[in-house]
């Protein structure tokens, strides 16, 4: 073993096999520290730890500011949840919750996880119970089942039964106007179901006039002596007979019941002068309508009274109209235009023939339908 007298000793030893040499490493140069550096590595050190220091605080102003919306939303959702009836919480509320939890510190990852579930979990529990007391609230919102549909149909079939039997009625009651009484009387001898299906749609007609014509005549005639024997010509289902205490004769084309006799009312079984009144309330149909007149005068006594009530659209010249009755024999006793629906005329037997002047040509004008 030899030593260098400039080494220092124990600072390094190298073995080599058996022997250990000690070498001294260079002292390392130290760099002199002036005035200009030292101020330097103030300032540089004053910055780093101002810009530290504000981007530790921005940081935490948006850590504060984004924690701070969350718990707004948060109250919404709260709100929400206590108060279904106002506007629901979308999907954007939660994605919204999620995305803004602030990112930072390691610490509050577990933090942000818990919030992202209790977020999620109460948006959809709110939306849950939204859903629910709008279905209670809402008495219109209801689950479609095999029986609503069933009634649906049903509806719809008997809306489409009462369109067909409305078209039946239109077909049936203008043929009645431009037919003659002995070619209708035919016709429902035939099929007296036709007849039925025709009163039944005049009967929902005539609900819907503020007055009914039948009416009028029956109050008027209770104003009178029960003696009086009334003829009702054209009579429906006899409603005359049933509300008076006069003998009434009652005929029509098809006999509705046991008070009607079915026949053509130009010829009605009825003997001369044997009847104080006669009645035709809406009932001058046919095309020979003046014959029905003149059958009226027949069977009417002296100074009876004819009663004549018809819509106001088939008379278009009031005057004529009574010209061409006083013509069969009659004089106009009394007008009652009051109603916008129908007018009702008095006319009384006179004595004498029938005018030479009188006509068989129609003086009321038919009802005809719109073809759709």
């Amino acid at each position: 073993m030899f030593k260098v007298p400039t080494w220092d000793d124990g600072d390094t030893t190298t073995l080599f096999g058996t022997e250990a040499i000690s070498i001294v490493s260079k002292p390392q140069k130290k760099r002199k520290r002036t005035k200009s550096n030292a101020k330097d590595t103030i300032k540089k050190s004053k910055i780093t730890r101002n810009i530290e220091q504000s981007s530790t605080e921005n940081s935490s102003v948006k850590q504060a500011a984004e924690i701070k919306n969350i718990t707004k939303i948060k109250k919404k959702i709260e709100k929400k949840r206590r108060n279904p009836t106002t506007e629901g919480l979308a999907n954007q509320d939660e994605t919204t919750v999620v995305d803004k939890v602030p990112s930072g510190a390691n610490e509050k990852k577990t933090k942000k996880k818990k919030k992202k579930k209790n977020v999620s979990d109460i948006s959809k529990e709110s939306n849950h119970n939204h859903e629910e007391t709008d279905f209670k609230n809402n008495s219109s919102v209801k689950p479609v089942t095999m029986l609503d549909q069933s009634k649906r149909q049903r509806g719809k079939n008997k809306s489409a039964v009462e369109r067909l039997k409305g078209a039946k009625f239109r077909m049936l009651n203008e043929k009645l106007y431009t037919t003659t009484g002995d070619n209708a009387f035919s016709m429902f001898s035939e099929e007296p179901n036709l007849f039925d299906i025709y009163h039944e749609g005049f009967a929902a007609q005539v609900e819907k006039w503020p007055v009914n014509p039948v009416s009028v005549v029956i109050s008027w005639i209770k104003q009178h002596p029960p003696k009086l024997v009334v003829a009702d010509l054209g009579c429906g289902e006899a409603a005359i007979a049933s509300s008076v205490p006069n003998t009434v004769h009652s005929f029509d084309l098809v006999a509705r019941n046991e008070k009607v006799v079915a026949c053509d009312i130009a010829h009605v079984p009825l003997g001369d002068c044997s009847v104080d009144i006669a009645v035709f309330c809406l009932a001058l149909m046919g095309t020979n309508h003046m014959d029905y007149i003149r059958e009226a005068r027949r069977i009417l006594k002296p100074k009876g009274i004819m009663k004549i009530a018809e819509v106001v659209s088939r008379i278009t010249d009031y005057d004529e109209f009574c010209k061409s009755i006083e013509s069969t024999g009659f004089k106009l006793q009394e007008k009652d235009d009051s109603n916008q629906m129908f007018i009702i005329f008095d006319f009384k037997r006179i004595k004498g023939s029938t005018s030479e002047t009188s006509t068989n040509d129609p003086i009321l004008t038919p009802c005809i339908y719109k073809r759709r």
